[in-house]
């Protein structure tokens, strides 16, 4: 059998499937304005939720179940927290990566940089 060497310059295109080619689609540019601002929420929430559950281990009382059960009204707070880290996440796999000065388009390269973090 021959080896073709194609060398480093020339790459085989590999079909893509149609879910790839509609994925490509739909993804979000890094430099979007709503994208920011909804980050920017992101970190409020986070920020909200490092200083709730430290007012809540702080509360000995509510600890050992003397206080009222739902202080500071922390499920109803902890389901809105949840809910846009829940929103951050999927948006992880639709907005283009930007390493630097490149933009990765790549539905499978930002997919695999989510998960080998």
């Amino acid at each position: 059998m021959l080896d073709l060497d194609l060398g480093d310059d020339m790459e085989i295109d590999k079909p893509e499937n149609r879910f790839i080619k509609m994925w490509r689609k739909y993804l979000i540019e890094p430099n979007n304005s709503k994208l920011k601002k909804f980050h920017l929420l992101a970190s409020l929430a986070l920020f909200t939720d490092f200083f709730l559950t430290s007012f809540i281990l702080g509360n000995y009382k509510f600890q050992i179940g003397l206080d009222d059960p739902d202080f500071m009204n922390y499920r109803v707070i902890y389901g809105y927290i949840n809910t846009i880290l829940g929103i951050d996440i999927f948006l992880m796999f639709i907005k283009q990566l930007k390493i630097d000065v490149i933009i990765i388009d790549d539905p499978k390269e930002i997919a695999w940089s989510y998960f080998s973090g």
